[in-house]
């Protein structure tokens, strides 16, 4: 529950905090490597992964069975 609505809020900050559509994001992210900034009050480990999983190189990115485990390892306070 508590790794739920980390994620929520995360998406919420990031659409509430851009006057774009989806396509100008998708856009911005393929023409300029755009990401949002992960707040500063976001966990630590949670931010390492996020950072993985938005490498340009998909060779990179960590599996979704990765980041299953990862996110079941996370120790949130």
């Amino acid at each position: 529950m508590l790794l739920e609505n980390l994620l929520i809020e995360v998406i919420e900050i990031y659409i509430h905090n851009l006057d774009i559509t989806g396509l100008q994001v998708s856009l911005d992210v393929l023409n300029n490597d755009f990401r949002p900034t992960i707040p500063k009050k976001t966990p630590e480990v949670f931010a390492r992964l996020t950072k993985r999983c938005w490498d340009r190189d998909p060779e990179k990115r960590p599996s979704f069975k990765e980041i299953i485990k990862e996110l079941e390892m996370m120790k949130f306070p």
